[in-house]
């Protein structure tokens, strides 16, 4: 089978959430944050097999940057890679060993906040957040706006950049941790819920991603 490049780019970010991941018999990835705190799966165009566990993700996709467009043939055991007369045999990881997302489908509570924030607003939340060198993104409504907030949650003096998304009545601070944004910089859907958890749905393509709360939201 071949392995599309969006495919690849999913696993690329997936690598960044979790080094391991099960690429499960069907067209759906999942995989989950050695802290249990992010949880992400999409549907994809290609339909593996067989469920093969990795270890390494990131050396997994080392691997394609040694062909141009390999065939993988895909058992429970090795995966083997193929172009012309050139091969890698990639042994699979026992399910054992890995850290895995659970399989029962994750039931999102009730959205008490939802809003729309996109490509170009994500990317200039985590570019700033570098710059900043800021932990800390909170989504926060003051009674009458919407706004992102990139700075120190410990610090009230710090450097803050702020972006405003829209209008609210409602008085509330969602806060992450910056390392906990490793999704694709794409548009997104965001639900909010005060029972700790938002779910962040791409506008395009078919990923979602669950995201904790820090204990120091306010609703």
């Amino acid at each position: 089978m071949k392995i599309s490049k969006e495919t690849v780019a999913v696993l690329k970010n997936y690598s960044s959430i979790n080094p391991n991941v099960m690429l499960k018999k069907g067209s759906v990835l999942t995989t989950i944050s050695p802290q249990r705190n992010v949880v992400a799966s999409v549907s994809i165009e290609e339909s593996f097999p067989v469920d093969f566990g990795i270890y390494d993700l990131s050396q997994f996709l080392g691997v394609f940057s040694l062909f141009s467009d390999p065939d993988v043939t895909f058992t429970d055991k090795v995966a083997t890679f193929k172009e012309g007369k050139n091969s890698i045999k990639y042994y699979a990881a026992d399910a054992a060993v890995l850290k895995l997302p659970p399989d029962k489908q994750i039931k999102f509570p009730s959205a008490d906040v939802s809003l729309a924030i996109t490509a170009t607003q994500l990317g200039q939340v985590i570019k700033t957040a570098g710059v900043l060198s800021a932990p800390d993104l909170s989504i926060v409504g003051d009674g009458s706006t919407i706004s992102l907030i990139v700075g120190d949650l410990k610090v009230d003096t710090g450097n803050q950049f702020s972006i405003e998304l829209g209008e609210t009545d409602l008085t509330f601070s969602a806060n992450f941790k910056i390392e906990n944004l490793k999704m694709i910089v794409q548009d997104y859907t965001v639900e909010v819920s005060s029972k700790g958890l938002t779910k962040w749905v791409a506008t395009t393509g078919d990923m979602t991603l669950y995201v904790a709360l820090e204990s120091s939201s306010k609703f």
